[in-house]
Order: C-alpha cells, then sequence, then structure tokens
C-alpha cells in the first residue's frame, strides 16, 4: 500500500523527527535509494539473470522480462512496511520461501557477503 501525504499519518515522535531534517539532507536519502535500487535492478538483470533460460519454452529470457523481474525482486527487498528493519539481514531461507518466490542458484557468480548485505541495506 502506497501511502500519500493526504493519508499519512504520523506520531509526535516522527513528526518531531521530520521537523528537524534538512530538506537537502532528506533529498539525498532519496537519491541513494533510488541509485540502491537502480544498482540492484541492473546487476540483477545483467549479471544474476545473464543466462536465464524459460524452463516452458526452453528459450532465453528476453532482456525486457529480465528487467522486469529485476523490478520486483528490488520492489520486494525495498518493502520496509515488510521488512521492519534498515539494517536487518535478510536470510536465504526468506528470500527463497514460497511467499517471496525467488529462486536463488548456487551457479550465480560468487558476491561477496559484504557486497549483498551492502544492497540489501543500501536499498532500503
Amino acid at each position: 500500500m502506497t501511502k500519500t501525504l493526504h493519508t499519512l499519518q504520523l506520531n509526535t515522535a516522527e513528526l518531531v523527527i521530520l521537523n528537524n531534517l534538512d530538506l537537502g539532507e532528506l533529498y539525498q536519502f532519496e537519491q541513494a535509494r533510488k541509485l540502491s535500487h537502480e544498482l540492484l535492478t541492473n546487476w540483477l538483470s545483467e549479471y544474476k539473470f545473464k543466462d536465464w533460460i524459460d524452463s516452458s519454452t526452453g528459450k532465453p529470457v528476453t532482456k525486457k522480462k529480465k528487467r522486469e523481474r529485476a523490478e520486483e525482486i528490488a520492489e520486494i527487498l525495498s518493502n520496509n512496511e515488510k521488512w521492519r528493519s534498515h539494517g536487518r539481514m535478510i536470510t536465504r531461507d526468506t528470500l527463497t520461501s514460497k511467499s517471496e518466490n525467488l529462486r536463488l542458484s548456487n551457479n550465480t557468480p560468487a558476491i561477496k557477503p559484504g557486497v549483498l548485505l551492502f544492497l540489501i541495506t543500501q536499498f532500503q
């Protein structure tokens, strides 16, 4: 559910925090979030899905479909309502659960755990 300014209700603590934030700082946060989303989407579509074959047709998946799926995954990972935390690790088991429907194969080029943690924490 997307909240708009008309439906957003803030508690007193949130209002105090918001009143003390600099608009430039808020802009930086938004730009960092967008950059993280873009970096993750690009990495998934270019590297993770590089050799993706459609299981129903046996043909390579189109760039458009790879990009769409990467966007879906980026949205899943950036859902603060779901994860409830900015810096909490999301486990492999959680990501591959039926509710998330993500498949993480072992033949993906190695990504250092610190890089993956950076992508997930910066992305939210």
